[in-house]
Order: structure tokens, then C-alpha cells, then sequence
């Protein structure tokens, strides 16, 4: 499930907002805490700051992050990803998560392989007419 931009703003505040609900979930007769099903959601990026970026990674782990625009609105960033490039704290594995790597694992889908190299043509003489093999 992916949480629409709107609510996400709030994901990093959930979990105090979740510890103090705990004593109801028993009333709802939920199997788990609700901080438990934060497990279940992914978010985008689109927070538009490398210190909100990095909050939300803390909160949602790098493989429930992936990258968000407003595109083709010129909202937050100008070039899509550079937060998660200027975020602090991401090593270059978990950028290319948040980047890439979330978003393909989530539609299952595979990096395109590398292309095959091009075989050199080679020559055929034609053989001409009236000349012997």
C-alpha cells in the first residue's frame, strides 16, 4: 500500500501517536500493536528535505522508502532524487534502495539486463557469375 503524499508527512510521527493508542488496540482485538503495521506500508521520498528524508528512513526503514515526485508540478525538488543524494547518513547501497531498488523489488520488477555485445558482421564474398569456385 502506498500512503498518499498528504498523509505521509505524518508517518514519522505515528509511532509516539501509536504507543500511546496500544491500550485500545486490545479493545479492537487487533493481532498486534499498530506499530507493528508499519511494516506493511511504503512511502515515497517527496518530504523535500534531507533531514525529513532521513527521519522517515529512521522511522520506515530504507526498504519501505522509494523515490517521489510532484512531477510535472514544480513542486519540492528540481531534479528528482537529489535529496536522497544530499541526505545525510544514506551510504551509497541504501541510495540506490531509495533511488531504484524499492520501487523494482515492489512492481517485481527485474533490472534490464545488459545488452549482448554486437557480433562483427562478417564477410560473404558473392561469388560472381561465370567465374569458377
Amino acid at each position: 500500500m502506498l500512503l498518499p503524499r498528504r498523509r505521509q508527512l505524518r508517518v514519522p510521527a505515528r509511532p509516539g501517536r501509536q504507543r500511546l493508542a496500544q491500550p485500545r488496540h486490545r479493545a479492537r482485538r487487533l493481532a498486534a500493536p499498530p506499530s507493528e503495521y508499519t511494516r506493511r506500508f511504503h512511502v515515497d521520498s517527496a518530504v523535500f528535505d534531507p533531514r525529513a528524508l532521513r527521519l522517515l528512513v529512521d522511522v520506515m526503514g530504507t526498504d519501505r522508502v522509494m523515490l517521489g515526485t510532484d512531477y510535472p508540478f514544480p513542486l519540492g525538488e528540481q531534479e528528482p532524487g537529489s535529496v536522497i543524494r544530499e541526505c545525510p547518513g544514506l551510504d551509497d547501497a541504501e541510495r540506490e534502495l531509495l533511488l531504484s531498488g524499492n520501487a523494482r523489488a515492489f512492481f517485481e520488477t527485474a533490472p534490464a539486463p545488459e545488452p549482448a555485445p554486437a557480433a562483427a558482421p562478417t564477410a560473404v564474398a558473392a561469388p560472381v557469375a561465370g567465374s569458377a569456385p
